[in-house]
């Protein structure tokens, strides 16, 4: 299974990366969107998981909604979750009609990711 992390601030996502880890998925990391969308388009085996962080300026509701639509435009079968520090119910808000999975806290942690896992077993109709 494939996880793909977006950004720069992977070392503050990593206690929730290590969960997927632990559960064999392979983690491919892009520094920018936009190289990561460069491989979205060449994947042979596209990501179960996106994670984004807020690196970018994605900080802002607007422009992390952006970057989400800009890759479900490559792939719509992917997952896609942000590491963010806006609050839920904001963070909620603004991903409305998106089908993101629950934020991360920043900084993530594991229990954040076993959550994650869980919130992507149940959609996928599997035990991860």
């Amino acid at each position: 299974m494939e996880l793909y992390y977006i950004g720069t601030m992977k070392d503050s996502c990593q206690p929730a990366l290590d969960v997927f880890a632990g559960k064999g998925f392979a983690l491919s990391v892009f520094a920018s969107l936009d190289e990561a969308c460069a491989a979205l388009r060449t994947a042979k085996e596209m990501p179960e998981l996106i994670v984004l962080d807020e690196s970018e300026n994605r900080g802002e509701s607007e422009a992390m909604r952006k970057a989400v639509m800009a890759l479900l435009s490559i792939n719509a079968f992917s997952h896609v979750a942000a590491m963010t520090h806006l609050d839920a119910e904001v963070y909620h808000d603004a991903m409305e009609g998106l089908g993101m999975l629950s934020a991360l806290p920043y900084p993530a942690t594991a229990e954040a990711g076993e959550h994650l896992l869980g919130e992507l077993a149940s959609l996928l109709g599997k035990t991860l």
